[in-house]
């Protein structure tokens, strides 16, 4: 799930085993947007979602993007 926070800050939700949204579709805060899932190449690990998220384009530790420090 790929998600346009305005403001040029993208945030993509990978590793969903099910995906609640639509596409177009405008998310709030607390909406579902899916379920988490086991990767197969890291099952040992459990569920857990990798979040990435891209300022401009480019990739960003997302506790920068939400100025947070840990």
């Amino acid at each position: 799930v790929q998600i346009d926070h305005g403001g040029r800050l993208i945030a993509i939700y990978c590793g969903l085993d099910s995906v609640s949204v639509k596409p177009g579709r405008y998310v709030s805060i607390g909406d579902k947007i899916g379920t988490l899932g086991k990767v197969p190449c890291e099952s040992n690990q459990g569920a857990h979602l990798h979040l990435v998220t891209k300022l401009d384009g480019k990739v960003v530790n997302p506790l920068n993007v939400m100025n947070k420090t840990e």
